[in-house]
């Protein structure tokens, strides 16, 4: 899975990704603590394949922005529209 977040600023805290099946059991799949700069990261983040089917969720600190993920192997287009970061 791939995608795109903006953590700019002090106090951003941590943004978890996971990998959550329809019980709601959940592998933690991507994470990023702190002030990334002002600039949009990109990450790539490992699918667990025993989970199967599965959603995206996520936790995130309050100025925390992450546009868009996606997986190449099930063709789908997650959309993550997380919070506005106040900083821009």
């Amino acid at each position: 899975m791939q995608l795109w977040y903006n953590m700019n600023g002090k106090g951003m805290g941590t943004l978890n990704v996971y990998q959550q099946s329809e019980e709601g059991i959940g592998a933690l799949i991507f994470s990023q603590t702190g002030d990334q700069g002002r600039l949009w990261r990109f990450a790539q983040a490992a699918l667990v394949p025993r989970i199967q089917p599965y959603r995206v969720s996520h936790e995130y600190p309050s100025d925390c922005l992450v546009v868009q993920s996606h997986s190449e192997e099930k063709k789908q287009v997650h959309s993550l529209n997380l919070c506005i970061n106040k900083q821009f």
